[in-house]
């Protein structure tokens, strides 16, 4: 964080103060020595961003596709195993989740995705818990209200939970973490501040977490999406609500464990 001092106005006064605020950074992924993108996030856990990021893209199947990944101040340096090769840059687009100088993959371009097969389910009391405890979680959020988060839970009630100035790169973040310890999201819950786009929704089926949340709100291609690929989709949850629009046979309207959710 930085401070700056401003004015801020509350109740009827005109104050002076040290507000903290999010410091964004620019961090380039190079692959083979080739610049492939940079991204604006928050410059910490960016062995699991590129990690994720390569994942969603379709650049690596696993982590074992990457020989050696290093990271020196504001750069990524991967280096893929011989037989991986990237799309050549006119087949490369900018999409619209990503705050970028560089060029990303479009999201489209030769997807494949088939449906989540799981039968995990979640009461309305967990969904409500897991919302509430999952807004108290980030001490970087309390105080500057400036990123996103992001947050497996595992069947086992363990979890993994990540910031950015950035939904995608939160979601990236756990998305590289899982793929760096070989872990598994099968039967696990994906909850996010962001809003839910279709890139979202995408990344979600490709990490094989079958429930995904978000305190915000869904496009319709991510509804549409989600209901192809059996995605339990809730939005707006928050405190004592919830939308639910896919696969809602996942939910029952008791607490689905004994134990509480993280």
């Amino acid at each position: 964080m930085k401070y700056f001092e401003i004015k801020k106005y509350l109740d009827g006064e005109l104050l002076q103060i040290q507000d903290p605020v999010i410091e964004e950074q620019e961090v380039a992924i190079y692959i083979d020595s080739i610049l492939y993108i940079t991204l604006m996030c928050l410059q910490e856990n960016l062995k699991e961003l590129a990690v994720g990021f390569l994942f969603s893209e379709g650049i690596i199947s696993s982590f074992s596709d990457i020989s050696c990944i290093s990271v020196e101040e504001n750069s990524i340096y991967v280096i893929l195993k011989k037989g991986r090769e990237i799309l050549k840059c006119e087949e490369r687009i900018k999409t619209t989740g990503y705050a970028s100088t560089g060029i990303a993959r479009s999201f489209y371009t030769n997807m494949s995705l088939s449906p989540i097969k799981s039968i995990r389910m979640i009461g309305v009391d967990d969904i409500k818990d897991i919302t509430n405890r999952f807004s108290s979680h980030s001490r970087l959020f309390i105080d500057t209200g400036a990123v996103h988060s992001c947050q497996l839970i595992f069947e086992d009630n363990s979890y993994i939970f990540y910031d950015d100035v950035g939904r995608h790169n939160a979601v990236d973040k756990v998305t590289g973490r899982v793929l760096i310890e070989q872990l598994s999201a099968k039967d696990s819950i994906l909850i996010t501040s962001g809003r839910i786009s279709s890139e979202m929704l995408m990344k979600t089926v490709k990490l094989g977490a079958p429930i995904l949340i978000s305190t915000s709100a869904p496009t319709d291609l991510a509804i549409t999406l989600a209901r192809e690929t059996d995605i339990t989709l809730i939005g707006f949850s928050r405190s004592n609500r919830f939308n639910v629009y896919s696969s809602d046979y996942r939910i029952e309207k008791t607490s689905s464990r004994d134990n509480n959710l993280c």
